[in-house]
């Protein structure tokens, strides 16, 4: 899911907090790896013994030289650091406002905003079988599911604002390019296994001409249109949050791990015991009981009750760790190694079409959404139109978010749905458009 929130200290202090923070536990990622029947092994080789299995003989080794941040976004790719390791130094820079040569207006001001940090994690079962168990596939696919949705956030709702001189009135820019630091960390405060990653995203895009700009951000909202960056992302945080659970979802399946759909268009790995997953989710319980204590059991509240209540993570060393986590699973039954082994054993078939009843429901699906929103709005979002399908009207075992999409977009060009903006955000319905009217 994705949580989000402004960074609430200096750059430098964001630089120490997130790039330092599970330094200290050195976790060597554990990686899941099948060896011939008489292959003998050392203690130093090995950090847990064969498990007698009719799957495979497979162990947990260690995987050394594991790089675990990088710069992402156009802007990265431009300045020629995509998929580079991010320095103290680099960060501290960046959140400062200054790349290369290049400045903001306010560069290294203290009341400038630093940038924001967008929160990727990864379901309990995904963590669980990736970190304890050792399988780096799902590692993977948490990468490459926060990059797809950071990279729509990118497109969608990167903006500059200008003012024109003469007339003082502002106005909004998209400009598509934004920088990301990714920081990957695998624990939770509760020193549970977490694998989530911090897309910080600095405050900072190129205009048109290629200075670089402030992010855009507005207070006051006129019009139908939401401008701001961050205001744009918690708008639609919902459906960012799909987008990286759809694809995560479509690379678990392709790894042969069965999934389940969690509602709200969340998914996770089927057939991990419920009391496991709640014993390896100590924060997680926490926030809960205090939204509902509360009553205010929304995506936005928990983000704001998970940040006033999280406290210094503590450090234990990294074997202390991860036997804790295993002998933890061992005494509730639950054989990780086995489960990761089956999913090996199972045929991957290539991604085919969804067939018609499933297609039909979609499409239903997405015309109930649209007749919903459109008996409140004159204006609906493209984003709005598929959360609230996901949402309200989507049969229970249908999570792929790219259908709900391709069903959209085909009732666009239906012209069952009139833009109502160039960059076709924003629509409206020929029925209140003949309204609007007469």
């Amino acid at each position: 899911m994705l949580s989000l929130s402004p960074l609430r200290t200096s750059a430098s202090g964001a630089s120490n907090y997130y790039l330092e923070e599970e330094k200290q536990f050195h976790i060597n990622q554990p990686e899941f790896t099948f060896t011939p029947d008489n292959l003998e092994r050392s203690d130093k080789e090995s950090s847990l013994q064969p498990t007698e299995n009719p799957t495979a003989n497979y162990y947990l080794a260690e995987k050394s030289g594991e790089q675990t941040t990088q710069w992402y976004g156009k802007i990265a790719e431009k300045e020629g650091i995509l998929g580079q390791a991010i320095t103290h130094e680099k960060l501290e820079t960046v959140l400062n406002g200054t790349l290369d040569n290049s400045a903001v207006k306010g560069a290294g001001s203290d009341n400038r905003r630093t940038g924001y940090d967008l929160v990727f994690s990864a379901p309990k079962g995904a963590s669980l079988l990736a970190l304890v168990y050792g399988d780096n596939r799902i590692i993977d696919a948490h990468e490459n599911a926060t990059k797809k949705a950071i990279s729509m956030i990118e497109k969608d709702t990167a903006q500059y604002r200008q003012v024109d001189p003469n007339t003082l009135e502002a106005s909004y820019t998209n400009s598509q390019n934004l920088l990301f630091g990714l920081v990957q960390h695998k624990t939770s405060r509760e020193n549970d296994p977490q694998l989530h990653t911090h897309a910080l995203l600095a405050n900072m895009t190129h205009d048109k001409d290629g200075s670089l700009k402030n992010l855009a951000s507005s207070a006051i909202q006129n019009g139908f249109e939401t401008q701001g960056t961050y205001e744009r992302i918690l708008e639609n945080q919902k459906y960012y949050t799909r987008i990286y659970h759809s694809e995560l979802g479509r690379s678990l399946e392709q790894m042969g791990y069965n999934i389940q759909s969690l509602g709200k268009g969340q998914i996770d790995i089927a057939g991990i015991p419920e009391d496991v997953l709640e014993s390896n989710s100590t924060r997680r319980q926490q926030i809960l009981e205090q939204a509902e204590g509360l009553g205010i059991n929304t995506g936005k509240s928990r983000d704001h009750i998970a940040h006033q209540t999280r406290k210094a993570k503590t450090y234990t060393p990294e074997h202390s760790l991860q036997k804790e986590w295993l002998e933890k699973n061992e005494k509730l039954g639950f054989d990780g190694l086995t489960f990761v082994a089956q999913s090996h054993t199972k045929t991957h078939h290539p991604e085919h079409l969804p067939k018609a009843p499933i297609l039909s429901a979609i499409t239903q699906a997405i015309e109930n959404s649209v007749n919903y929103l459109s008996d409140r709005n004159t204006a609906i979002s493209y984003e709005k139109i598929i959360t609230t399908a996901l949402d309200k009207f989507a049969p229970e075992h249908i999570v792929q978010f790219s259908q709900f999409k391709q069903a959209l977009d085909n009732t666009i060009k239906e012209d069952k749905l009139i833009a109502l903006d160039k960059n076709k955000t924003l629509f409206t319905t020929p029925t209140l458009l003949d309204a609007e009217k007469n």
